[in-house]
């Protein structure tokens, strides 16, 4: 059979709606109709995202969001502060790891229609999620009069805040931006850059053996003897006077990778967890050439000063990327989970053979309740052998005899 030519079957949902002389603009959530004359003003046509849609999972069909919200542009990196920083009411869309924002334009009223999606003069930028922490702003918000704002921060350390108008709003625009954050984040293969760099601590790996070694020995309840007290003392003179001329360079953080992560939702999890046990990893070394600098120079000194800053610079750097990565991992555990909870179908309710349903407990039904005593003994099934009949019907009649007997000694 020739399937050259045709197209393949796509869900109900994920058709394309037909148009009726307007232009459809998809977005997931709900559908959105700009007029014919949209194309005119600059932007063109924007193809629909329904023939796109089958291509994502269904969970990140679920995190794609767009409305209307009132935005502040608080630092544009870190250390700068925004040119305006006037709150301004604006439409947002959040897809495929991206917030797209745009003028609400007076000319076509109040509701978004399309238009500011067409015309490239109505755009007010757009910026990448990844690498990106968005977080609710604690009570009562940014003021009594704004409660539900959150807030997006850059890599860079630009800093956008959006206001909802509810609580529910304010956790789902939250929820979808830390999704694709975590989504679409690439995790980098190292951090610290070139290590033979001169940031002010032992790079060779001498310092932490010793390190390793002192402690292992004070576990063991051994005490250093005045032999190697002395022979220390030298050796951080001599380091001390070597280092007088020192040039410490300024650490800085390594820039994040910005390429978008093609693995699927498993597969990004797993490369998330296996990058927070390297910064964990990566955190114990740093805290054990932390001594390393007393020991290269002498205190209070320019290069003690400057390689101190570095040590707490990086090590402020490793716990940040600790606690972003950690809530990476923790948004695509929930979002799996959840994908398995609706994957897993209901446990049928079984019926009972008078046509009660029964309850079951983990697959296994409980028969009715009723009294057995009280059932007459006379049913016996009569698929029994004939003795067994016999038996049951004998002991019926006896029982019989007996209450009998009972109401004739009571009367």
């Amino acid at each position: 059979m020739n399937m050259a030519g045709k197209r393949p079957p796509q869900h109900p949902d994920l058709r394309e709606p037909k148009r009726s002389g307007s232009s459809v603009l998809n977005f997931g959530a709900g559908v959105m109709r700009a007029s014919p004359s949209s194309a005119s003003m600059g932007g063109g046509f924007v193809p629909s995202t329904a023939y796109t849609a089958y291509m994502r999972s269904p969970m990140e069909n679920q995190h794609i969001r767009s409305g209307v919200l009132v935005r502040k542009h608080l630092f544009e990196r870190a250390g700068k502060k925004a040119s305006h920083r006037a709150w301004r009411t604006c439409y947002v869309s959040v897809d495929r790891g991206t917030v797209a924002m745009y003028k609400m334009d007076g000319r076509h009223g109040g509701h978004p229609d399309g238009r500011e999606l067409t015309d490239t003069s109505l755009q007010l930028g757009s910026v990448s999620l990844r690498h990106t922490m968005t977080h609710m702003l604690p009570p009562p918000g940014y003021s009594r009069s704004r409660p539900h704002v959150f807030a997006l921060q850059l890599p860079s350390g630009g800093v956008y805040l959006f206001q909802t108008a509810s609580e529910v709003e304010l956790r789902d625009w939250v929820a979808a931006c830390n999704y694709w954050a975590a989504r679409e984040s690439k995790a980098p293969y190292m951090i610290g850059g070139v290590y033979n760099m001169e940031y002010g601590w032992d790079n060779t790996g001498d310092f932490a053996l010793r390190f390793d070694e002192r402690e292992a020995r004070e576990d063991r309840g051994e005490q250093l003897t005045a032999a190697e007290v002395a022979a220390d003392e030298r050796r951080v003179a001599e380091e001390r006077e070597a280092s007088r001329g020192a040039s410490i360079l300024e650490w800085s953080p390594p820039n994040n990778p910005m390429q978008r992560s093609d693995l699927d939702e498993s597969a990004q999890l797993k490369a998330l967890l296996h990058h927070i046990t390297y910064l964990e990893e990566e955190l114990v070394a740093h805290k054990k050439v932390q001594g390393s600098i007393d020991e290269r120079f002498f205190p209070k000194t320019q290069q003690f000063q400057r390689a101190f800053s570095n040590w707490e610079r990086k090590a402020q750097y490793i716990l940040q990327e600790l606690i972003k990565y950690q809530s990476y991992a923790d948004v695509l555990q929930k979002a799996l989970k959840q994908m398995q909870d609706e994957a897993t179908p209901p446990i049928p309710e079984e019926t009972a053979g008078d046509g009660s349903p029964a309850a079951t407990i983990s697959g296994v039904a409980r028969a009715p309740s009723y009294d057995e005593d009280a059932e007459d003994s006379t049913h016996v099934s009569a698929s029994a052998p004939a003795s067994q009949r016999a038996n049951g019907s004998a002991g019926s009649r006896g029982s019989l005899v007996k209450d009998g007997a009972r109401r004739a000694t009571a009367a």
